[in-house]
């Protein structure tokens, strides 16, 4: 995608066209598949400036791990949305060790990212 000087605007602009290329996945039609299938919902990251990068098991399988990127050059607010009730969440380092509680409220948890910052939240 061309574009101009990296900027917070240009930032989110290829941000958002690159899950708008990318997201939602798409299949192909079943002759077999009689019933249309249930929506099916996952984890939902929404914020200015923050990309995503992981969401997967911890490497010693008691949390999900989500991490995001701050893209831009100054602090943002960002949040994950979980498609069930949050009963623990953890902001970690990279290597998962948790460092404090996060706030979250039902099925969001809000966060902060510092400048260029990896953020990394741990739930369950």
């Amino acid at each position: 995608m061309p574009h101009d000087s990296r900027l917070p605007a240009t930032i989110d602009a290829i941000e958002r066209a690159a899950d708008d290329f990318l997201v939602p996945l798409t299949g192909e039609t079943l002759r077999s598949a009689l019933d249309m299938p249930s929506p099916v919902f996952g984890v939902e990251l929404t914020g200015q400036g923050v990309g995503f990068s992981t969401l997967k098991e911890s490497e010693n399988g008691e949390w999900l791990v989500l991490r995001c990127v701050n893209l831009r050059e100054d602090q943002v607010a960002g949040s994950w949305r979980a498609p069930f009730d949050i009963r623990e969440a953890k902001l970690a380092r990279l290597d998962e060790t948790p460092l404090s509680d996060a706030a979250f409220d039902g099925r969001a948890i809000q966060f902060e990212a510092g400048p260029r910052a990896i953020v990394t939240i741990l739930v369950r």
